[in-house]
């Protein structure tokens, strides 16, 4: 039996990383920034796909849906 797999893209807007400082303070959000310029570095133009099996309704996907426009933000794609 063969199946038919339909895959859809999830937006996922940037979060500017400054907002941050509120709840992390200003020494996290430096050692964010500076993990966030290494990846960039490591990455060097590379994409990362996330890839999940819905795009909400709980566990990864929220996760997901939370954590990554503030790696957006950072500019990391």
């Amino acid at each position: 039996m063969v199946r038919v797999v339909s895959l859809c893209e999830v937006p996922v807007h940037a979060l500017p990383p400054d907002r941050l400082e509120e709840v992390l303070g200003r020494r996290r959000l430096s050692t964010f920034l500076e993990t966030a310029a290494q990846v960039r570095d490591n990455l060097d133009g590379a994409i990362i796909w996330n890839v999940n099996s819905t795009a909400g309704g709980g566990g990864v996907a929220e996760m997901l849906r939370a954590l990554l426009p503030w790696a957006r933000g950072a500019d990391i794609n």
